[in-house]
């Protein structure tokens, strides 16, 4: 086995819970392999340490007391929210309602102008045909000379 398997299985060496022939295989490859040995005495220093600490029963009410101040923290924050929202209002609330005005004033008035541009019939004069006939005949010369014929044609029906 290569090192770094062998550095991953050294936990459960040192609990015992690995078979028979995984164990042999470490056994063989720790009394070759300095590194690995190295590795293997600094975790049972470790876990010997920890033994010796030993195990610290928590108090009774440990989980109470987390929780009441996770309670405690969460009121903390919605009261600061609570009173940031409440505190806005009073400031900012006026100005954005007073620009809100003033923009619906213009909006309103922009509308009125605007109905009343688009409300009114536009009236055509016999000079505004004439002009649009120039500018009709520019584009197409032969709109003149059937004008022209239909003039003529015209006269000579009525004689």
């Amino acid at each position: 086995m290569k090192c770094r398997k062998i550095k991953g299985k050294l936990n459960d060496y040192i609990t015992g819970i690995l078979d028979f022939e995984t164990k042999r295989l470490i056994e063989k490859h720790l009394a070759d392999c300095p590194d690995c040995s190295n590795e293997l005495s600094l975790l049972k220093r470790i876990e010997s340490n920890i033994k010796a600490i030993g195990y610290v029963e928590p108090p009774s009410d440990l989980w109470i007391k987390i929780r009441e101040k996770i309670e405690n923290e969460e009121k903390a924050f919605f009261k600061e929210w609570y009173e940031s929202i409440t505190f806005f209002p009073s400031i900012l609330w006026k100005r954005i309602a007073f620009v809100f005005g003033i923009v619906l004033i213009l909006f309103s008035v922009g509308i009125f102008i605007m109905q009343d541009e688009f409300g009114k019939e536009e009236t055509l004069y016999p000079s505004d045909y004439v002009a649009e006939h120039i500018i009709a005949s520019y584009n197409d010369p032969l709109s003149d000379r059937l004008a022209l014929n239909l003039i003529i044609a015209s006269e000579n029906d009525s004689k």
